[in-house]
C-alpha cells in the first residue's frame, strides 16, 4: 500500500499511520530524515513529530533533514500545528535542513513557520545532497 495524495485524519487505518511513521528514518546514525506527505493535516503532523521524538535519541546530534519535494502548501491550521510541534522540540535541535526541489511557495511557507519559532539554526535547499552537505559542513 502507498500513501495517496489526500488528507489523512484521525480514524485512518493503522496501516496508513505506519506508512506515515515509516517516512521518518535515521540516516547513517547522524541525522533524522523525513519525507513529508503531500497534503498535511494536524493529525499527520502529530504522527511525524511523535516519530521524530521517538528516534531523536538514535542520532549523535539532533539534526533533521526534511524532504518537502512532494508537499503542498499547508493551510493555516497545519502551519500552526507545525509551529507548535517545532517549538516543543526546538531547544534540542542542532540544525534543521529543508529541501524542496524548486518550490518557491513551500520555501516561503518554511520562512513563515520558522519565523515564530526559537530555532537556533535552519536552512533551505533545493536538493537532498545540498541539505546533507550543509548539515555536515556545519552551515
Amino acid at each position: 500500500m502507498v500513501l495517496e495524495e489526500k488528507k489523512y485524519e484521525e480514524g485512518c487505518s493503522e496501516e496508513i499511520i505506519n506508512l506515515i511513521k515509516d517516512r521518518v528514518t535515521v540516516e547513517g546514525g547522524a541525522v533524522i530524515l523525513f519525507k513529508e506527505i503531500p497534503i498535511q493535516t494536524p493529525f499527520s503532523v502529530n504522527i511525524i513529530f511523535d516519530q521524530i521524538n521517538l528516534l531523536k535519541d538514535q542520532v549523535n546530534d539532533y539534526i533533521i533533514v526534511i524532504d518537502l519535494t512532494e508537499a503542498k502548501m499547508p493551510d493555516v491550521k497545519v502551519r500552526r500545528r507545525i509551529g507548535e510541534r517545532f517549538t516543543m522540540l526546538s531547544e534540542n535541535f542542532k540544525h534543521v535542513a529543508f529541501f524542496t526541489g524548486k518550490n518557491g511557495i513551500i520555501n516561503t511557507a518554511i520562512k513563515f513557520v520558522m519565523y515564530g519559532i526559537n530555532l537556533k539554526s535552519y536552512s533551505v535547499h533545493k536538493t537532498k545532497k545540498e541539505a546533507l552537505e550543509a548539515v555536515f559542513d556545519g552551515k
